[in-house]
Parts: C-alpha cells; structure tokens; sequence
C-alpha cells in the first residue's frame, strides 16, 4: 500500500488470530502487519526505484511504522534534488506534496514516485572528470611455432613488447620488436620510443623522441625530433578507417603491414578471408605493403594503394601539424638529414576542406602538397589531391596529381573511383635518399562496386592497377566476393586475381575461397565447410567452433588437398586467464608433417597500491579500479571488455575514451553471497593520458540459519516470534527449531517470545564465508 503523509487514514487488514494459532504463528504479527506490508524498523540494504527505473542498491534507514528516511543519504543516492528538512526521519511528502513510496519488504525493494522536476539529472552518474595520476604499464604479445616436417624440424619466435608510464598526462612509450627462428639471425627492432602530451586548453598534442611524422601526404621516414599536432581525442572519430582485405590460405597465418619499410601492424589470422579494420598508418600517401606469411613458410604480398586511404566523407579538417627531426636508419648515400615539416586544414564549409602542407629535408628535397576535399552533391564525395618536389642534387622537379570520387546510388549500389598519376622526375623523399634503382609510380587506378540486397545479399568488385614508369613493379589485382545469410546458413563466396603479368603459368595466381557456415542448434557450436582452389590446386576441408565457457572458446577443423591425396588437420584453444590471454594451436597432415604453436598476450600495469595484470593491451588512458573489499573473481564490464578482480579486488581498465565518459559496471551476479555494492555503475571521463584509480564501496549482509533447541533439548516451537532488545519484531520461525535472519551480527541481542515469556537466543558466529549466500549455525534458547 502506497506510503504518502502519515496522517492519512489507511484501511487496516484483518487477520484471524485462530488460524494464526492454529499454524504456530505469534497472533502479535497480525497488529505490526495490520496497517501494510513493512520493513522492520532500523537499517535494510534494498533496492531503489526512483519513478519506475532502478537507481541500485543501497541502505535504507527505516522508521517505526516500516516507513522509509529521506534523509540527505537518501537523495543523494537516490538522485534526487538535495533539500534540508529538520527531524530524526524526515518522509518523502515533507519534499514534494504528491510524492508516494511503495514498500516491498518480500523482494527488499522501495519504489518512490516524485514530480519530474525532483529527479537531478546529474546526479548519480558517478562521472568522474579525472586528469593526471601516476602509473607504469607494459603490453607484451610473445608467440612462438615448431614446425616438423617429415626431414627438417624448424622454430620460430617473435614477441613485441611496450612499455612506459602516465604522469601528470604525460605519457611515455617505447615499442620494441624481436624475432628469432631456426636458420635465420635473431633481430631486434625499435619501432618508437616518445614523450607525449595534450594541452587541452590549445587543444594541441606534443610529442618528442623516435616518432612517426604525423598528418602528412608525404611519404616521410620516422625521425628523432619533436611534432605538434591535433589531438584526434578531441575530435570525432578515433579510428583510422582504413581497411586491408585478403585471403589466407591456412590456419595461423601472419599477416605484416609495412609503410615506407615501418613495420605498422604484425597479427594472426585464421584461414579464409579476412578484414583488417582501421589500420594505424602513418602516412596517408604512402602505400601499404602486405606479407601474408603462411605455416609452411611460404608468402605473398600485395599492395594497397594510398588512393584508397580517403574518406568518402568531409569531416572536420585537421588542425596545425610541425615536425623537426633528424632522420632514423634511412638508407641514404649521405648523412641522415634534417626534416622539417608542416600541414594545416581548413574548413570552407561544412561541404568543402581545403589541405596544404610542405616537408624539407636539408637542402636536398622540398615537397608541396595541397587537397580539396568536397561532397559536391549528395551522396557524392569528391577529392582532388595535388603533390610536388623539388630535388636539388639533379636539378629536377616533378608532380603527382590524385582524384578518387565516391557515389551512392538507390538500391542498394555504391560506386567508387579512384587513381593518381605522377611524372617520371615526381620523388618521394625515401626514392631520392635511398637506393639509385628505384621506379616512380606512373598511375595506380581503383574501381569498385557494391549492391547490397536483402533477397539476394552483398555483393561487390573491386580492380587494383599500379604502373612504374619503367615496368618493372606493375602490379594489377582483382578482388570479388558475394555473402547471404538464409534461415539455417550462411554462405560467402570469395575471389581474388593477381593478373599482373600476360603469361598465362606467371599469373595462375587466382585463389577462390567457398564458405559455408552453419550453426548446430542451440549448442553454441558452428561449423564451416569450405572449397578453395589457388595456383591451379584445389582443397575443401570443415571446421567447428565453438566455446566451452565465456573465456574459452576453440576450433577443430580438417582439410583434404584434392591432387596430392594430404589430409591436414588443424585445432586451437584461445583462453581468457582473467590476468593474460593464452592461444594454443596445432596441426599437421598424414605424411608426418606437424606444427604446435602458442601466443601469449595482456598487459601489466604498476601503480601505487601494487601491481595489476590484464588480458588486454593497455592504451594511451586507462584506470585500475577496485572494490573497497579484497574480493577475487567479480567480473567488471569494461569498453574494451569484461575483466576480473585479483585477489586484493583490483582490475585494470585497459582503455578508456579520452575526453569522453566510459562506462564501467559490476556484474552482480559475480559477487559473493554476503556481498552487494551501492552502486555499481561509473562513468569516468579522463583527460588524453590520465590514469585514474576508482573505488566501488561495498555493503556486506550475513545472513544465518538458526538451528535452536530450548534449554530442555526440545526444538523452539513453529511460529515463535524473534525480537530485538527494543521488542522490535524480526521473523518467526518457519519450522521447528529454525530462525533464518537476512542481516545478523555478533553484537545484536535477540529474543524469542514463549507462552511463559521469553528466552534469549545464545550462538557463536564463526568466521564469514563469504562465498555462501547463507550459514547454517547451531544455538540455544536460554
């Protein structure tokens, strides 16, 4: 029954006393529950719901007659308006006139109904605005592959591994990457070391050490110097955009993507098509060259135009970027030389931006840059590009102009153009300073298509043409593909052409991948079964996946070669440890070939309470965040994805959004049984670099079981009353000889109401197991 001014007149129930009796129950429950169903007076852990929607848990103080305190605690927790009202329990009509409480102590939940203007929208977000803290972090990827072929055994490892520290949002890194293998000498590479920070008030980020040139049309090496630029945090859209599509022949392939010889990105991939998504280039004029490194050593490699980089939208343009630095590990005749440079944008309208930029290097090379980017009609992007250098050891200048256009037609349809064109003189800077055999691009041209249907699903087309000026590094790919999902399977079709030469055994390069997929039930379990034909040899072989648990998931798949009668086999386990990621594979085929494989990866953080492990990489922001209690186990939602707490109940929030609240929730149902939280949402909302350290305050409630037996060994009687010193009504025993309370502790005094008085209840609590939602103890009624 609604609960608004207590002077209201309720509709009392009426119980019958003799079937109370008659059922072992105190008739005095009848009185204290006369006027509504209530709680007992005094603190309760109960859920709250302010106008229908769940604001948490939290701890309610109740008044004699069961109703609840609108105490400053309880606004504030509530989210609602914070007003001083004098007294011991104010009620929630002494704020709001019309406002209601509705009390349900059988699921330990309130519900409050106020005016819309009582609810303060910006309270309960825990929004914490966080800047600076002190952290050290380190992210390591290590993967190591024994081959044994039938007359050779081969191995082969390689790790990655960065490592820095946050502080004051400064942050510090150093990548560095190792390989070592049987038949080939062990190399370390360094691929940046930095010193970086955003000063938000210029809205500029700073950025010293080995670093990569950002913002620049020019293909320029990585430079020992210092750069200014835009933080892209503080602009919309984080990601890159650009995307990198191939085919990999078997299982456990890698795939490496350099830029300007920078190794940018080295990862897995299972076999079959895959899609690589916003790749971290570090050029937009630069090509991207790909190496799909497959099991049994073998490769190929295709490029991906620089053309294809820009967007088919206009955004916003891209502030002021300087760079100056001297050169690092250039090939060059000479001494490394001295870089500098500089690019700005502007925005003519929301529909046109217009780009410039210019790079130096000594007195060597000059190159200019200038780009249009415009969406001239809707549904149409347009970019028109303009490069040019200078270079004065031969006395030569030349040019390279871009387009790439981009339409959406209805139906269903986009189209896509794109291409550039260069004269034979036009330098990037590395042709001029590195080796004399080089060949510039003539023209490099894309077209693609796509149709999207419902009915007969997605479909799309792609050409890829690059031309030197001397022959000798053409290159000319197609690449189709067609998927549909029905009912009980999906079905994708992939193809992709290296037509690069005209003689016919040179360019049987063709790869054509056919893919099955369907799921087996409700098991969570999948398979696919697939054909696949390259270089003139064809194969077919299936594959399940599935998962043993959330953290677990593995795949079992076997394969026959058609011409060479092999049979190949392949499984992998991928586990999610809680601290670090495990990936287990192994494979081999019926002519005694094998290979077994393992990958570690996650990252370390080390802070001032101790150090932290993660199953993920850790970026540039992030936050450890812990419970006020040492409980391992409780599983945390994350942006990045679900982590756990160690045993001092502390996690690593491997990424937040700089300059954006990122949302971090507990999952009750992980926490023990004596355990609930007041809140268990957050919403921390951190400068570029900061690390942030969140608490959650926890709220422990034991419940008991009694098993009481009175001074004579008889069990207390069905239907007894228990009572606290106050003669304040708690339960009644549900069955002979048992009383289960839901909150009890060491210092509370209770009684049980005898026909000839009453006797007190006498027991020992023994330490709190904290994974039982209940205990069961033994006591006496004396």
């Amino acid at each position: 029954m609604p609960v608004s001014a207590p002077s209201m007149e309720l509709a009392r129930a009426i119980f019958d006393t003799d079937a109370l009796k008659e059922s072992g129950l105190d008739p005095a429950i009848a009185e204290y529950y006369a006027a509504a169903p209530r709680f007992m007076p005094g603190y309760h852990n109960v859920t709250v719901l302010i106008n229908g929607k769940k604001r948490g848990i939290m701890p309610v103080k109740f008044n004699e007659e069961g109703i609840p305190c609108v105490d400053s605690e309880f606004l504030e927790g509530a989210g609602l308006y914070k007003k001083i009202r004098r007294g011991a329990c104010p009620l929630i009509h002494q704020y709001w006139k019309n406002a209601t409480v509705s009390t349900s102590p059988d699921i330990e939940e309130i519900s409050v109904v106020v005016p819309p203007e009582a609810i303060n929208p910006e309270s309960g977000r825990q929004v914490a605005d966080v800047r600076g803290g002190r952290a050290a972090m380190l992210n390591y990827s290590m993967f190591g592959t024994h081959y044994d072929f039938e007359d050779d055994k081969s191995d082969r490892f390689q790790s990655s591994f960065e490592f820095g520290f946050n502080a004051g949002d400064w942050i510090a890194r150093s990548a560095q990457f190792i390989s070592d293998g049987s038949g080939t000498a062990f190399r370390s590479e360094s691929l940046y070391t930095y010193v970086q920070r955003t000063f938000t008030d210029y809205d500029v980020m700073v950025q010293g050490g080995q670093i990569n040139v950002a913002n620049s049309r020019f293909s320029i090496p990585g430079i020992y110097g210092v750069q200014l630029m835009p933080d892209r945090a503080l602009q919309p859209g984080g990601g890159s955009g650009i995307e990198v599509s191939s085919i990999a022949r078997n299982a456990q392939a890698r795939v490496d993507i350099r830029q300007g010889g920078q190794l940018i990105l080295s990862t897995l991939v299972p076999a079959g098509p895959f899609t690589l998504s916003d790749v971290p280039i570090v050029s937009l004029n630069t090509d991207l060259n790909v190496t799909v490194t497959e099991i049994d050593g073998s490769e190929s490699h295709f490029t991906v135009a620089a053309s294809t980089f820009r967007s088919n939208h206009v955004g916003r343009a891209p502030g002021f970027s300087m760079a100056v630095g001297r050169a690092q590990d250039m090939e060059t005749h000479f001494e490394q030389p001295w870089i500098v440079a500089a690019s700005d944008g502007w925005s003519i309208n929301n529909r046109m931006n217009f780009l410039a930029g210019m790079v130096m290097a000594d007195n060597h090379y000059y190159g200019f840059s200038a780009n249009i980017d415009a969406v001239p009609a809707q549904n149409l992007s347009a970019s028109l590009g303009f490069l040019g250098s200078i270079d004065n050891l031969s006395q030569t200048d030349g040019n390279k102009t871009t387009l790439d256009l981009g339409y959406a037609l209805p139906w269903g349809l986009g189209v896509s153009l794109g291409g550039s064109y260069g004269t034979p003189k036009y330098r990037e800077m590395e042709e001029l300073y590195g080796d004399d055999d080089f060949s510039p691009t003539k023209y490099d041209t894309n077209v693609g298509i796509n149709w999207s249907s419902s009915t007969l699903g997605r479909f799309s087309l792609s050409y890829y043409n690059n031309q030197t000026w001397n022959s000798e590094y053409n290159s000319r790919r197609v690449i189709s593909s067609w998927s549909q999902s029905f009912r009980y399977v999906s079905v994708s079709v992939n193809w992709e052409s290296d037509i690069s030469s005209g003689n016919k055994s040179e360019s049987d390069q063709d790869l054509f991948y056919v893919n099955l997929s369907v799921p087996l039930g409700r098991s969570g379990v999948s398979t696919n079964s697939w054909y696949r034909e390259n270089e003139g040899k064809a194969s077919y072989g299936t594959r399940a996946m599935g998962s043993f648990n959330d953290e677990n998931t593995y795949t079992v798949g076997v394969s026959q070669d058609h011409d060479d009668s092999v049979t190949n086999w392949d499984s992998s386990l991928s586990s999610n440890l809680h601290y670090t990621t495990l990936a287990l594979a192994a494979g081999g085929d019926n002519e005694r070939n094998s290979n077994y494989s393992a990958a570690l990866s996650g990252g370390i953080v080390a802070h001032g309470e101790g150090v932290t492990f993660s199953p993920y990489t850790i970026t540039d922001t992030y936050a450890v965040v812990a419970l006020d209690k040492p409980v391992a186990g409780v599983e945390i939602g994350t942006p990045r994805g679900n982590v756990w707490t160690d045993k001092w109940g502390r996690a690593v929030v491997p990424a937040l959004a700089p300059f954006s609240a990122s949302t971090v929730e507990i999952d009750t149902q992980s926490l023990p049984g004596n355990l609930d939280v007041r809140n268990g949402h957050a919403s921390l909302k951190a400068s570029h670099g900061a690390f942030a350290n969140w608490k959650f305050t926890t709220l422990s409630q034991r419940r008991v079981l009694l098993n009481i037996t009175r001074a004579d060994g008889t069990p207390l009687q069905k239907g007894v009353s228990v009572v606290n010193d106050k003669g304040e009504y708690l339960t009644s025993a549900p069955e002979d000889g048992m009383i289960f309370l839901n909150d009890i502790s060491a210092s509370q005094t209770l009684y049980a109401k005898l026909d000839e008085g009453r006797c007190v209840l006498t027991y020992t609590l023994p330490e709190a197991d904290p994974n039982k939602f209940y205990e069961e103890i033994n006591g006496k009624c004396l």
